[in-house]
C-alpha cells in the first residue's frame, strides 16, 4: 500500500492479473512526471528514476514496522514524499542522469538491488540492516559507492563499470561479499572493519587501481585480483581462516601485507607482466606460511603462461590465448547449479542495451562481448536470480575467482572448436549464450557431429531458442 504525504497528490494503483503476471496501471497522474514507484501485492517495491537530469533520492525509516519513507527531489526542484509499506524486496533503478541515492538506517525485510545508468552517481547506504542480500550495479561514469555500518544477512555485491570509481565499505557484516570494479580507469576500493562469514572477493579491472583493506575477518576464501597497469594493494589486520588468493595483473604492481594472520597452508600469490613487489610489514611471515617459497620474488611470478586446453587462472579450461600466452579466455565446464539447466529470462522483453543479432556463426563479429552483454542483462528487473546470466555472473570457482559471465555466441563457438565437447565427453550438449535475437528468443550453441575430411568431428552451431526454454549454462571469464 502507498500512502502519499498530505502535501502531494496521490497516485492510485489498480492491480490486474494477466497470464499469471502482475501488471500495475496508474489511474491518476503520477506524483512526478518522469519518475515512478510501485509496491506489488507481495510487498515488493520498485522505484524507477527516468528523469535524465539530476535527482536526489533518500530512503529512511517510517514510524511503523516495514514502513519506508521515500523522498525524491527531481531536476526541477519538485519534492515528492511517500510512505511505502514494504514487506518484500526493494529495487531502485536510475536510468540516466547524475543521481544521488541515500539510504539511512533502513531495516529492509528482503533483498535490496540498486541499478544506476551511465552517469556519475552517488550511492550511500548508512546503517540499518538487510534481511536478504544487497546488489549495487553502477554503469559507466565516475561513481561513488559507500556502504557504512550495514548488516546484511545474505550476500553483498557491488559492481562498477568504466570511470574513476570510488568504493568504500566500512563496518560491514555479510555472509559473502563481492566487489568488482571493472573498466579501464583508475579506481579506489577502501574496505575497513569487515566481518564476512563466507567468501570475500575484491576484483579490479584495467587501470592503476588502489585497493586498501584494514581489519577484515573472513572464514572462507579471501581473494584479491588486481587487473592491468600499476596497481597498489595494501592489506592490514587480516584474519583469514580460509584459502587466500592474491593475484596481480599486468603492470608494476605493489602488494603490501601487515599485521595479519593467514591461517591456511596454501596461500596463492601470482603476478603478471611487469615488475611486482611484495612487502611483508607485520607479524605474519608469508614465507613461513608457504615454505616452498624462499623469497618474495619467487612468490610473485611474472612468467605464468597458459595454452589452450590447460587449466586457467580461475580454474576453468583455457580455450583462447594471445601470442604471449598470458591473456585469454577460459570456460567452466561443470554444472554451476543443480541439474545444470536454466532459462535465459526476460521473455517478451527486448533488452535495450543488448544488441540484437539476426544470426550467428563463428565468423560473425558481435558488437558486444559476453561480459558486456551479461553486465546489461543483470541490470534488468525482468531477470531473476535463477536465469542464465544471473547464475553465470554470481558463480565463484573453487579457487575464489568470481568475475565469470555468460559468454556470447561467438565465444561459445570458439570454445567448441578448440575443446570439442564442453560439458560431457560422452554426450552432445546445448549451451545458453548471452546473445539476444528478439524479445522472445536468444541464441544457444549446440554441439553436433560433422564429417570433416572424412573424420567425424564435434563442431558448434548457433540457433535461436525461446527464452523460456531451459538449457545448460557454462560461464566464461577473461584473464
Amino acid at each position: 500500500m502507498l500512502r502519499p504525504s498530505t502535501t502531494q497528490p496521490g497516485n492510485k494503483f489498480k492491480i490486474a492479473a494477466i497470464a499469471g503476471a502482475l501488471c500495475f496501471a496508474a489511474t491518476s497522474a503520477p506524483v512526478f512526471a518522469s519518475n515512478a514507484y510501485r509496491v506489488d501485492i507481495n510487498g515488493n517495491a520498485v522505484i524507477n528514476i527516468t528523469d535524465d537530469s539530476f535527482n536526489r533520492l533518500t530512503l529512511s525509516p517510517g514510524a511503523n514496522l516495514n514502513e519506508i519513507a521515500y523522498t525524491l527531489v527531481d531536476s526541477s526542484g519538485t519534492i515528492s514524499d511517500v510512505l511505502m509499506d514494504v514487506t518484500g524486496n526493494f529495487l531502485i533503478r536510475s536510468f540516466a542522469g547524475a543521481d544521488t541515492i541515500t539510504v539511512q538506517n533502513v531495516e529492509f525485510p528482503g533483498s535490496v538491488r540498486i541499478v544506476t545508468g551511465n552517469a556519475a552517481d552517488d550511492i550511500e547506504l548508512a546503517g540499518g540492516s538487510v534481511a536478504g542480500g544487497i546488489q549495487i550495479i553502477s554503469g559507466a561514469g565516475s561513481d561513488n559507492v559507500v556502504a557504512n555500518g550495514v548488516t546484511v544477512n545474505g550476500r553483498t555485491r557491488i559492481v562498477t563499470a568504466s570511470g574513476n570509481d570510488q568504493i568504500a565499505v566500512h563496518d560491514h557484516t555479510a555472509r559473502n561479499i563481492f566487489i568488482i570494479s571493472s573498466g579501464s580507469d583508475a579506481d579506489t576500493v577502501n574496505v575497513a572493519n569487515l566481518n564476512v562469514v563466507g567468501r570475500t572477493s575484491i576484483l579490479t579491472g584495467a587501470g592503476a587501481d588502489q585497493v586498501k583493506v584494514e581489519d577484515a575477518t573472513s572464514n572462507d576464501r579471501f581473494v584479491v585480483i588486481a587487473g592491468g597497469e600499476d596497481d597498489s594493494v595494501d592489506l592490514t589486520g587480516l584474519l583469514l581462516s580460509g584459502r587466500a588468493v592474491f593475484t596481480l595483473g599486468a603492470g608494476d604492481d605493489f602488494l603490501s601485507i601487515g599485521d595479519s594472520t593467514i591461517d591456511t597452508t596454501n596461500p596463492l600469490f601470482k603476478g603478471g607482466i611487469g615488475e611486482d613487489t611484495l612487502e611483508d610489514r607485520g607479524t605474519n611471515d608469508l614465507t613461513d606460511v608457504n615454505p616452498q617459497y624462499n623469497t618474495f620474488e619467487e612468490i610473485i611470478d611474472g612468467n605464468l603462461t597458459y595454452a589452450v586446453g590447460e587449466t586457467g587462472p580461475g580454474g576453468g579450461t583455457v580455450f583462447q590465448v594471445d601470442d604471449t600466452g598470458r591473456t585469454g579466455l577460459e570456460i567452466w565446464r561443470s554444472d554451476i547449479t543443480e541439474g545444470g539447466l536454466a532459462a535465459y529470462g526476460c521473455h517478451t522483453v527486448d533488452i535495450p542495451r543488448v544488441n540484437n543479432v539476426p544470426g550467428v556463426n563463428e565468423s560473425t563479429i558481435e558488437a558486444q562481448s559476453g561480459q558486456e552483454m551479461t553486465r546489461e542483462l543483470i541490470r534488468e528487473e525482468c531477470l531473476s536470480e535463477t536465469d542464465a546470466a544471473s547464475l553465470a555472473d554470481a558463480f565463484m570457482s573453487p579457487n575464489g575467482t568470481a568475475d565469470w559471465y555468460l559468454p556470447s555466441a561467438t565465444e561459445l563457438l570458439t570454445a567448441v572448436r578448440q575443446l570439442s565437447r564442453l560439458h560431457s565427453p560422452d554426450a552432445l550438449s546445448n549451451y545458453w549464450s548471452a546473445s539476444e535475437q528478439t524479445d522472445l528468443n536468444a541464441f544457444v550453441v549446440f554441439e553436433t557431429i560433422r564429417s570433416i575430411d572424412g573424420v567425424s568431428t564435434v563442431v558448434g552451431d548457433a540457433g535461436s531458442q525461446s527464452k523460456l526454454a531451459t538449457t545448460r549454462v557454462l560461464p566464461v571469464r577473461s584473464f
